[in-house]
């Protein structure tokens, strides 16, 4: 469809009727990778397709294409269609998204800041102080790339106003500091960056300022190991969120960074690790033992520092390039090229931060004797990675063993949902429904998605909704943030799968769930049988059953190009918490019908009502893109679950397809 379409758009015969229908066609433009024959088929999309719902989309994707094509000029044109396509009063994010896209490329810098204002004004009458932030955070990094220091500074301490602990925010403030020559407060909050996680060029801006403010080597030694002994000792003293383990292993990350007091870092994360067992949350681990590997390299322990990282390093992120150049780097200094080479790759998948790129580059030409053919390298790792096929499980299912639950809280809008969406297709095929049963919830993140409906934002509140997507939840228990693009499929595949294994490799079920879905008519009927293994009922009074009326499989396609999404939840009986589960000897008949043509009347009350009152909140579309409202009564499931509301717990679950309307013709 691609070549037909680019095609098309080159011989001057715009005739994009050759797609299925625009979201086919939209897509497919998008998707092409030749830049200017991208922008061709995309204009000729807007052409064609005038009235679509994807036509803000389509202008959007334009400016990104010249922008990337160096066309200022042309970039701030599509903007002006990107704007103008959707009303005014829904214009506030799509401002900043602009802003700070034109700033990054330092293009049209006078149009960047009127955007941001805008953004500011619509911000500022919501009284949502997340947003605000992100909006003043964009304003003073515009204001900095026009040299207005003063203006930036100011913008963004205010932005860095609750999110004190987050390396983007605070990061940032710190270069306007020292641009406006705070040097002293700079080199502070630069510390707090490291201390939080920022990146190495912040350790690097923490060296160059030092030596600006201390040109001879002892009061410059003296004068950091002042400031980090400070930051550590502030962060431990805070009365803030998090174990004492934990903020030892982040105050032993600073400390390994900086180079300051190893010894002291050592102890410190050698007890975080030891403190791991099968309950440490899986990001947890990884943060321990990276922390403690960046120790070890500090003190020449190559060999101890690998395996310290070992058993992570299958489910460290692509993202994390700090993680793989350290990786890299230590098998260098152990003389392992060659796994030195496969650890950049590793990191240059998905992003290729110089850094990274600069020490794979000169260990490349160090082993070929030219830097050629390393891009090829990369391009054939991202290629493997994108083809990633997860077989079949292979053990044997542990007889009476409990089935594990897996909820991934996803959006057809969420670009890092994509990587998530499809490490879930790759869950369900590996694994039996028996073994593993999926719910997928899909919320208006960050923009309206019509698979959304009021049992998922019920299920979203019971979980905290303290939470973006995609977020993950493994048996209730296994929190599990972050995504990406399809390229990071293996990666979160991986992640999901080693606390999937945790649950289970846990005891015997101590309840077990039975029963069949039939459809009557148009009701699907519900029987279950729920028992307790040894007569007692695990989770007491606060034990809940839940059952899910899932779409197998639902053909959408929203703004992150994924076009088909499985065990998509569209009832739940129980709404977001369950029903009380009240058990006599042991055991519990429960019956329930659901309705099919009133679910749909619900699902389309919920998109009329939800539309109405958020408005403001379709960006480059009048309404809904479609309307995925009604129930393919050939593709249903019922899951049936037994859960803990305090815990959390999930203690059993059950999976049942309905069988097809076509087989009762």
């Amino acid at each position: 469809m691609k070549r037909s379409i680019v095609t098309l758009v080159l011989f001057g015969m715009i005739n994009l009727a050759v797609a299925q229908d625009d979201a086919a066609a939209f897509k497919a433009a998008r998707g092409i990778e030749n830049l200017s024959e991208r922008i061709q088929a995309l204009e000729a999309f807007v052409g064609h397709y005038s009235e679509s719902n994807y036509k803000g989309d389509a202008y959007n994707a334009l400016f990104q294409a010249y922008l990337q094509m160096g066309e200022g000029d042309k970039a701030v044109e599509a903007a002006e269609n990107y704007l103008a396509a959707m009303p005014a009063e829904r214009r506030g994010s799509a401002y900043n998204g602009l802003a700070w896209r034109l700033a990054e490329k330092k293009t049209a810098l006078e149009t960047a800041a009127r955007y941001a204002k805008l953004a500011e004004k619509w911000a500022r009458s919501l009284n949502n102080p997340r947003q605000l932030a992100n909006i003043l955070d964009t304003r003073a990094y515009v204001h900095y790339q026009m040299g207005d220091y003063p203006t930036a500074e100011a913008l963004q301490r205010e932005a860095a106003v609750g999110n004190e602990e987050d390396p983007e925010f605070i990061g940032r403030l710190a270069l306007y500091e020292e641009a406006v020559g705070k040097r002293a407060e700079a080199l502070r909050t630069v510390a707090k960056t490291i201390l939080f996680g920022g990146g190495d060029e912040y350790v690097e801006y923490f060296n160059a300022w030092l030596e600006k403010e201390a040109p001879d080597a002892a009061p410059r030694q003296a004068l950091k190991e002042q400031i980090i002994n400070e930051t550590v000792q502030a962060y431990i003293n805070e009365g803030e969120a998090g174990t004492e383990v934990q903020k030892r292993s982040i105050a032993a990350g600073l400390l390994a960074r900086t180079a300051v007091d190893l010894p002291r870092a050592r102890e410190w994360a050698e007890a975080a690790v030891a403190s791991i067992n099968n309950e440490t949350d899986v990001n947890d681990e990884i943060s321990y033992r990276s922390r403690l590997a960046a120790v070890y390299f500090a003190q020449g322990e190559y060999q101890k520092a690998l395996e310290t990282v070992a058993p992570v390093q299958e489910v460290a992120s692509p993202w994390d390039g700090d993680f793989w150049y350290m990786v890299g780097q230590t098998y260098e200094k152990l003389a392992e090229d060659g796994k030195a080479l496969e650890a950049y790759l590793q990191g240059l998948t998905v992003l290729q931060p110089e850094k990274l790129l600069a020490a794979a580059g000169a260990l490349y030409e160090k082993v070929s004797g030219s830097r050629e053919g390393l891009q090829q390298r990369i391009e054939q790792a991202q290629q493997e990675l994108l083809n990633f096929d997860p077989g079949k499980y292979q053990d044997p299912f542990t007889a009476g063993g409990p089935a594990v639950l897996a909820e991934l809280f996803t959006g057809a809008e969420c670009n890092p949902c994509v990587g998530s969406d499809y490490a879930f297709d790759a869950l369900a095929k590996y694994y039996p429904r028996s073994m593993l049963v999926i719910l997928e919830h899909h919320l208006h993140i960050p923009g309206p998605d019509p698979l959304t409906n009021n049992d998922t934002e019920a299920r979203s509140q019971f979980y905290g909704r303290n939470f973006g997507t995609p977020t993950v939840f493994i048996n209730g228990r296994d929190k599990i943030t972050g995504g990406g693009p399809k390229m990071v499929t293996q990666n979160r595949f991986t992640l999901y799968n080693r606390a999937i294994q945790k649950h289970l490799q846990t005891s015997p079920a101590e309840l077990t769930i039975s029963g069949s879905a039939n459809l009557a008519g148009d009701m699907v009927k519900i029987d279950l049988q729920i028992e307790a293994v040894n007569g007692n009922a695990p989770g007491g009074e606060n034990a809940r059953w839940n059952v899910a009326l899932v779409e197998r499989s639902v053909d959408y396609l929203g703004a992150n190009g994924v076009a088909h999404h499985a065990f998509v939840v569209r009832k739940l009986s129980g709404g977001g918490e369950g029903m009380p589960l009240a058990l006599q000897n042991g055991r519990a008949v429960l019956n329930s019908d659901i309705e099919l043509a009133a679910v749909e009347a619900q699902l389309s009350a919920y998109l009329d009502e939800w539309g109405q009152k958020n408005a403001s909140r379709f960006r480059g579309t009048a309404s809904w893109r479609a309307r995925p409202e009604k129930l393919n009564r050939d593709n249903l499931a019922i899951v049936a679950w037994v859960q803990d509301i305090e815990s959390k717990e999930v203690l059993q679950a059950l999976y049942l397809d309905v069988p097809p309307a076509s087989a009762q013709r």
